[in-house]
């Protein structure tokens, strides 16, 4: 009976167990490192198609077709949904989910696909999905000027300071940049022209031109007057109108006068060049002249939108402000005064951001400038030239979308998406 105790062959029994045992692992790790590759394609796919389709909601805001744009940088990357087994869902999820100022513009896109394992059917797994996400929408942008014409699309004898900025020219000729001063900024793109002057960073040439950021922005509807009452021209006391249709509206000398609260149409021109103040109360205002302030008096608008479709001169030695102010000019445009002007854009609402508007095919100049300027805002004019020509000691946040740039004195220029995160002018970004 020795054979009972014959320990003889036991190696060989461990030997054969241990080799299978190291088998299946480098079975496993063979599967797994292709599962790993195959997952890398797959989350390529799904961040394309996140990115595809944030994009289209930013430019026509429509699921419809943000869905299909999604779907088909999924499908050129590889992954067709409905094919194979293969799945791409996308949704469209709140901004309140990634703490984002947006509410809406996130695209989500999960992508699922079949996947044969080799040596992992010998422990009955035969396919493993492997799946992928991502969520692309819309972030601030690092962007202040965008000079959408052609030529010398940016020049002048000022010096610039925007350290935080990007800015972006689309011009393709050889002065597309053309100084005798200096700019300042966080990166300069041209898009294929040269330049000369002092310009730090060395700018970007080649860059891909840029389509208006702002493409779409609605004119503001045009009230017309009709049965208006008569002219109100004061140059002595204290007035005060309520609202309604006036053919023209103007103060001089030393007279006062306050707008109780509402909407306004100013058939002719709204003018005040006195030494006293004019108070506007909150509400909308079109003028279908020209609204023009000078003289030392000084001037208090009322939140609301103001159209000017005669143009809008804001200047003298008196001190203008505005808090959540949007303007439409139809004609020139000139910011500009001795004393304090104070003005801000509204932060939501159909004019978030907007202080500033120009309608498109409009070419009257734009001049800014000022001893003591305060601005936040976007100022778009995107056929014609804007002159900016300094900012004192004042502090401007705002984001220029012009024709073209002239720089004239000394100015500091602040990213507006530093004071309004849900700035109209965004990028999209990757936020999961």
């Amino acid at each position: 009976m020795r054979f009972r105790t014959d320990e003889g062959g036991q190696t060989l029994v461990m030997l054969a167990v241990s080799l299978s045992t190291l088998m299946g692992f480098m079975a496993l790790a063979v599967d797994v490192g292709l599962l790993f590759h195959v997952r890398r394609e797959v989350q390529i796919a799904a961040d394309a198609a996140a990115m595809a389709g944030a994009l289209d909601y930013h430019y026509n805001p429509s699921g419809t077709t943000a869905r299909a744009a999604a779907l088909a940088a999924a499908s050129q990357n590889g992954v067709t949904d409905g094919s194979n087994g293969r799945t791409v869902n996308v949704t469209f999820p709140l901004g309140s989910t990634y703490r984002s100022p947006y509410g809406n513009g996130f695209v989500q896109a999960v992508v699922s696909v079949p996947n044969p394992t080799f040596f992992m059917k010998l422990f009955q797994m035969s396919s493993v999905d492997v799946g992928a996400g991502a969520v692309a929408g819309p972030g601030a942008s690092q962007g202040c000027i965008w000079t959408l014409g052609f030529g010398a699309n940016i020049s002048g004898s000022g010096n610039l300071t925007a350290s935080g900025c990007e800015i972006y020219d689309n011009s393709n000729s050889s002065n597309a940049l053309d100084l005798t001063g200096s700019i300042a900024a966080k990166q300069v793109g041209v898009a294929a022209g040269g330049f000369s002057g002092s310009v730090s960073p060395m700018p970007i040439t080649g860059m891909t031109p840029l389509r208006d950021p702002l493409t779409g922005l609605p004119t503001p509807g045009i009230s017309t007057g009709s049965g208006c009452q008569p002219a109100r021209n004061f140059r002595f006391g204290n007035h005060n109108l309520t609202p309604g249709c006036y053919n023209g509206i103007s103060i001089s000398g030393s007279a006062t006068l306050a707008l109780n609260a509402g909407n306004y149409v100013i058939d002719g021109n709204f003018a005040d060049s006195s030494g006293g103040a004019m108070t506007l109360g909150t509400g909308n205002y079109t003028v279908t002249g020209t609204f023009s302030k000078s003289g030392n008096g000084a001037l208090d608008l009322g939140s609301g939108e103001y159209i000017a479709e005669g143009g809008l001169q804001l200047g003298g030695s008196g001190r203008v402000t505005g808090t959540s102010v949007s303007f439409y000019s139809g004609g020139a445009t000139t910011v500009s005064g001795s004393g304090i002007i104070t003005l801000s854009a509204p932060t939501s609402g159909p004019e978030n951001g907007i202080l500033l508007f120009q309608a498109g095919g409009d070419t009257s100049p734009m001049a800014i400038s000022g001893s003591n300027l305060n601005l936040q805002g976007i100022v778009y004019a995107r056929d014609a030239q804007l002159g900016f020509g300094g900012s004192g000691s004042g502090n401007v946040y705002a984001d220029f979308v012009v024709g073209s740039l002239n720089i004239t004195g000394t100015s500091n220029l602040q990213n507006y998406a530093l004071v309004n995160r849900a700035t109209p002018l965004t990028k999209i970004v990757m936020v999961q």
